[in-house]
């Protein structure tokens, strides 16, 4: 069955536009569950003597900024709230403390979307194949390398006709992550070791998150007509899946685009034969990953 006669036939018209409808009362409940569980794990992180407790604190902290880039994908795709203005303010809120452009991750995306695992994919096709290579992958990236090109972008390069309202966005996004980058310089000169303990330390985490939450989506899939071939999902534990917003459902958000990602579990139970390429967890994913490279490099 092709992909699109699957995303046609596996829910009535009624489910379909049921699970499309946009919430922003259901998004706003799930931001304030994670905000307060990142305000409850930085208590802990800013608090505890037990060194144990506070890096596990940072992890989860860390985890949830990842999250944040979820929820904005979230707004990128108009399934956050039913309005375009306000999908547009919440993905630049979510994108600050990552300290990015929500205009260029959406375009980022989009481009993503369009050339799936074909050349114009603007993300890797490449097939880690070495342990220094996962290691890059990895861990292999300038922390400031976001807000440089948010500012690079919209202030430095030039820029179409055609693209002015798109500039104007960046300019606008590129004053708010200024903004926010001068109350975090303040904070954290007034409070360096709260300010490191409870958002820079997660803040640097948040980097290698990012790869490693996304590396699965993809990796080691060829390019295919049918999206269920080429693309992965991770089904791990129900926490994991609200720190990240689902994130883990991305073969199901292929399929459905533009469907809240808090429905996705929905997709997921409804594909049951026509599921493929699925993983328990991200540490199952990585594992298989790396004891593989392990053996290739044995054998070399």
């Amino acid at each position: 069955m092709t992909q699109g006669a699957l995303a046609t036939t596996i829910f009535s018209r009624a489910e379909f536009f049921a699970l499309h409808r946009r919430s922003l009362a259901r998004s706003l409940v799930h931001a304030a569950a994670n905000i307060a569980l990142y305000a409850t794990l930085a208590c802990v992180a800013a608090t505890t003597s037990w060194a144990t407790l506070r890096v596990f604190a940072w992890i989860c902290m860390g985890i949830l900024l990842c999250g944040c880039l979820n929820a904005a994908h979230d707004c990128a795709h108009q399934s956050f709230a039913a309005s375009r203005r306000v999908n547009r303010v919440f993905g630049l809120a979510w994108c600050l403390p990552l300290l990015a452009s929500f205009t260029l991750f959406k375009k980022a995306h989009f481009v993503h979307h369009r050339y799936t695992r074909v050349p114009g994919d603007s993300e890797s096709l490449h097939t880690i194949d070495s342990l220094r290579e996962y290691l890059n992958r990895m861990f292999v990236r300038n922390p400031a390398g976001p807000l440089k090109r948010a500012i690079h972008t919209a202030f430095l390069r030039k820029t179409d006709e055609d693209d002015r309202d798109q500039k104007q966005s960046l300019r606008t996004e590129a004053v708010a992550l200024c903004l926010w980058c001068i109350l975090l310089a303040t904070l954290t000169g007034y409070h360096p070791v709260i300010l490191i303990e409870t958002y820079w330390v997660p803040y640097l985490l948040a980097g290698p998150f990012i790869a490693a939450f996304a590396l699965p989506e993809h990796h080691g899939l060829g390019a295919s007509d049918d999206l269920l071939d080429c693309t992965r999902s991770v089904i791990s534990g129900v926490l994991m899946r609200i720190m990240l917003w689902n994130g883990g459902f991305h073969a199901e958000h292929h399929l459905y685009p533009g469907m809240p990602s808090s429905n996705l579990p929905a997709v997921n139970r409804r594909l049951r034969s026509n599921r493929r390429n699925q993983i328990r967890s991200y540490a199952a994913f990585h594992w298989q990953l790396l004891t593989g490279l392990w053996r290739t490099s044995r054998t070399v």
